[in-house]
């Protein structure tokens, strides 16, 4: 229900040890919704329910990870590091809309506003230009817990069947180390 989008980070790291790094993420993301999804039927009319400028997304995020280097002397550095953090998410609204049928509710919640914690493994690495200037690129795994529904309407409680979910996002990273 939502175009793709592109998600900003902001990264520090603390080094520990020679291996060991504290990191602290900060993201921003927001995704504009502007599609309509069959959601069932209304007096036998097709009922749709339409995520217009109201239902778009955003959410701010915080991160803490410890990442350990495999390979912390050489110019490509490989490492790990689990993730702890939380989202906290902006309240969305649909518009239901029966088009056959002339109606529509409009600014319907959807979504409550809330926080969600988050869990996960990056795996990365880091190329060294220099002392310090260094270019990187990381995946891995998200788990994120679901989102508070907001179940606004009698009878459409199960309108959003929102859970828990995986994710696997990419980053990449440029970066000045001092």
């Amino acid at each position: 229900m939502y175009a793709p989008d592109l998600r900003l980070q902001g990264l520090v790291g603390y080094g520990l040890a020679p291996k060991l790094e504290m990191i602290a993420r900060g993201t921003w993301y927001k995704a504009d919704a502007a599609t309509s999804l069959e959601a069932g039927t209304w007096e036998d009319k097709k009922l749709y329910a339409v995520f217009d400028k109201y239902g778009d997304y955003e959410e701010v995020g915080a991160e803490i990870g410890l990442r350990y280097y495999i390979s912390a002397t050489a110019r490509l550095k490989s490492y790990v590091a689990p993730i702890v953090g939380a989202r906290w998410l902006t309240e969305t609204y649909i518009t239901l809309s029966a088009p056959d049928a002339g109606s529509a509710i409009q600014n319907i919640p959807f979504q409550k506003k809330g926080t969600v914690p988050v869990f996960g493994l990056d795996l990365g690495f880091a190329f060294d230009f220099g002392e310090h200037f260094f270019v990187g690129m990381d995946t891995g795994i998200r788990y994120q817990s679901a989102p508070p529904q907001a179940n606004a309407l009698p009878g459409l409680e199960q309108i959003d069947d929102s859970d828990s979910k995986w994710s696997a996002p990419v980053a990449l990273s440029v970066g000045v180390r001092f």
